[in-house]
């Protein structure tokens, strides 16, 4: 099942339909998941077992295809270059209102933190050393404080993108439009 969803999570959002993806009926089926697969934490198993007898493999993650989603779409954090010497920071923030991702990267911590209160959107990243990031702003955003030191990077999927490196940046814009 946990696997079923990452991949159905993953095709939502590559088809547009984050909105739908974040909605009430995912937050239930991600609780029912969690809590299946929790019940088994008390009798020592901490993977999901390939059959019920136990008798095949037994070491299947079990929370990563959501986990990955999570990480990728909510948070942004996306890979580009093996590594993550190069990677993507772009949320899609339709249907929530927060969210802290990090990724432990071989160069150090990439970070997302973002959140719409107010009717603004604050976005708090972290780029490790000896890496670069495109910054790709959410889509229904406007009037946004770029940080200084951002180099503009042109446009990416119909929305501007900036090229940052090592360090920790702050964007701001107005989300009045968001819910």
């Amino acid at each position: 099942m946990q696997k079923l969803i990452g991949t159905l999570l993953a095709v939502v959002a590559a088809g547009a339909f984050l909105p739908v993806a974040q909605g009430a009926d995912i937050e239930a089926d991600f609780n029912a998941a969690a809590s299946a697969m929790a019940a088994d934490v008390p009798h020592g198993l901490t993977t999901a077992w390939e059959s019920w007898k136990g008798a095949a493999s037994q070491n299947h993650i079990m929370f990563g295809d959501v986990s990955a989603w999570l990480m990728q779409y909510p948070g942004g954090i996306r890979l580009v270059e093996p590594g993550f010497r190069k990677f993507l920071l772009a949320p899609d923030i339709a249907g929530i209102d927060w969210v802290k991702a990090a990724h432990e990267s071989p160069y150090g911590t990439i970070r997302s933190e973002w959140r719409k209160e107010g009717g603004r959107f604050t976005w708090l990243v972290e780029v490790p050393p000896n890496t670069t990031a495109r910054v790709i702003l959410p889509d229904g955003l406007r009037d946004a404080v770029v940080p200084a030191g951002a180099r503009d990077a042109g446009m990416r999927a119909g929305r501007r993108s900036w090229l940052v490196c090592s360090g920790v940046w702050r964007w701001e814009a107005v989300a009045d439009k968001l819910h």
